[in-house]
């Protein structure tokens, strides 16, 4: 592997860490002031938008996802970043038109004027979607030190702004108003900073056809599947919870989940990288160098953190959650943090499968009977031992879920030797 290569992977996984710590941090401090200074019903309303925007997610398609893989492969790339500014024009414009339609339901089944901020609210979500169709492409082209750079002052300036101004005004239409301009004017400049670092001009010319089906049909769509149904497994658990336990033990089972999903940050971020250093080797040799070391890396970093949770867990959870059933919260983490580990152990042949395979097949043999697994693990259990079984589900749909990727992965291997 070259040196070039080990480099850019360092410092593309080193600021993509920095910079997830430090704009997760900041994006906290500005929810924080919103939530103190929004009215009760706003704060209902924005949980609302929340709410349903999680169905949105379902078709809310990012072609961009696939210069990732391909970015090298890409003869003309200002064309291509064209089609997906073009691709999110539509999408926003069939968004805004489905937002409008569902605030008028809602609006006649006895909510206030306020709900058709939705729009609003939609359109905001949809500016991100551009600024993110910018940061995966500075991403794929080695350019995370700028992304780092440019989050942490957006944030840190929302964070000035509206300290200094919520108190103000005291309003989500304000809030929605002011986030849609600063993601309007952050992602012309991540654009332009793209197209600048890597020397090319945006061109709007549309080549549909080609574009829906290499894209499209081939990989974004089944890309997307495969993302829809990992967020199933990670989410599906309080869901089917609900069904078996109190309102008290949901609540503890919802803060063991949220302390034990910053286990999946360091190596998701990992697998991340490592997508970009398999579609950048260029011989057989390379590319088994790298998962090799990829592999010992992260998978030390799996450990580790299991094991710094179970000398520090105990106090982590009395700080960061003192009022909740401390005993309770602890027994949950660990079960779903081995869970997490065990599925984090797989993150780099997963990262490999990105690359090297198709997402249609990878959808059918590993993604879609790990998320029926899960759904069924998760009923037999919470029926069978209520909240504890429920936890100790995700160590069973973890390893189901991990030992298809490394079974996908033996028998890829033995058709390509």
């Amino acid at each position: 592997m070259k040196n070039n290569l080990k480099k850019n992977l360092l410092s593309l996984f080193s600021f993509s860490l920095i910079d997830r710590i430090i704009s997760g941090f900041l994006s906290v401090v500005v929810f924080t002031i919103l939530i103190r200074n929004l009215p009760k019903d706003e704060i209902g309303l924005f949980g609302l938008f929340s709410g349903i925007f999680v169905f949105f997610n379902f078709i809310n398609l990012s072609p961009v996802t696939i210069i990732i893989r391909d970015f090298k492969k890409i003869k003309d790339l200002g064309r291509e970043m064209g089609n997906y500014i073009l691709f999110n024009l539509y999408k926003t414009f069939v968004f805004l038109i489905i937002g409008v339609g569902l605030s008028l339901i809602y609006y006649y089944s006895g909510y206030s004027a306020k709900i058709f901020l939705f729009p609003l609210y939609i359109l905001l979500f949809s500016l991100m979607n551009f600024a993110s169709t910018a940061i995966e492409g500075l991403f794929a082209s080695f350019n995370q030190k700028i992304i780092f750079i440019s989050n942490f002052l957006v944030y840190s300036f929302q964070v000035v702004f509206y300290f200094i101004l919520m108190p103000h005004f005291k309003l989500l239409l304000f809030y929605l108003l002011a986030q849609s301009l600063i993601f309007f004017l952050y992602t012309i400049v991540l654009f332009h900073l793209f197209f600048k670092k890597n020397k090319i001009k945006l061109r709007i010319e549309p080549h549909w056809k080609k574009f829906f089906q290499e894209n499209i049909m081939d990989f974004s769509l089944w890309n997307h599947f495969n993302g829809a149904v990992t967020f199933l497994i990670y989410r599906i658990d309080t869901f089917v919870l609900s069904f078996f336990t109190t309102i008290e033990g949901l609540a503890s089972y919802t803060i063991a989940l949220t302390f034990s999903n910053y286990f999946f940050i360091i190596p998701q971020i990992g697998e991340k990288s490592l997508r970009i250093g398999f579609s950048r080797v260029e011989t057989l040799h390379e590319e088994k160098k790298l998962g090799f070391w990829g592999a010992i890396t992260l998978d030390i970093i799996s450990i580790l953190q299991l094991i710094v949770f179970f000398f520090w867990g105990k106090p982590l959870i009395r700080f960061m959650f003192p009022t909740a059933d401390f005993k309770t919260v602890y027994n949950l983490s660990a079960l779903i943090i081995l869970g997490i580990t065990i599925l984090n152990l797989a993150r780099p042949i997963s990262a490999h499968l990105f690359i090297k395979t198709k997402m249609r097949d990878l959808f059918l043999k590993v993604f879609l009977p790990s998320g029926i697994f899960a759904i069924i693990t998760y009923f037999i259990m919470a029926k069978l031992f209520g909240i504890i079984g429920v936890a100790s589900g995700n160590i069973i749909s973890y390893l189901f879920f991990a030992l298809l990727i490394v079974i996908y992965e033996h028998f890829f291997n033995e058709r390509n030797k």
